[in-house]
């Protein structure tokens, strides 16, 4: 099992699945995702929800730089989850409880859902000032990497 913190490589990962550096697909940064979460069955980090989402959206748009990136995450109070990322991992999974959720538990859901969404992206405006001179944005560290000789780096 691999296991990630609240940290640059945790966002990296999280891209590298949802698809989001498939245009880097031939850059030294994308082979070094690709290479450190190789051979894994189940990866342990933050919980990629909504709110998540749109700190790492502005991130690889280029509007935050890493240190926001960092610190809105942390910000963002996100619990643990175990992803499943391989064949063998995915078979080994069963359903233990499904249950319906009716037209006011669902409502109350989805209006909760939307508080939580307002308060990470008020959290990230906040942090996004406090560190925008410090950090990097995401092309400078696409250029910064593909600029290294293939195994000059151990690490994402």
């Amino acid at each position: 099992m691999l296991e990630l913190g609240a940290d640059l490589t945790w966002a990296l990962v999280i891209a590298y699945y949802r698809g989001k550096l498939e245009k880097y697909k031939d850059l030294p940064l994308y082979n070094a995702i690709q290479s450190y979460v190789s051979g894994y069955d189940v990866i342990k980090g933050l919980i990629a929800n909504d709110r998540m989402f749109v700190v790492l959206d502005r991130f690889f748009q280029g509007d935050i730089t890493d240190a926001a990136l960092i610190h809105s995450l942390m910000g963002l109070e996100l619990g643990e989850q175990y992803v499943a990322v391989s064949e063998k991992a995915c078979s080994q999974i069963s359903v233990v409880e499904e249950r319906y959720i009716d037209g006011p538990e669902c409502e109350a859901l989805k209006e909760l859902s939307f508080k939580n969404r307002k308060a990470g992206i008020e959290l990230v405006e906040k942090v996004a000032r406090k560190y925008r001179r410090e950090g990097r944005y995401f092309d400078e560290i696409v250029e910064e990497w593909n600029g290294f000789e293939s195994g000059s780096e151990t690490a994402v």
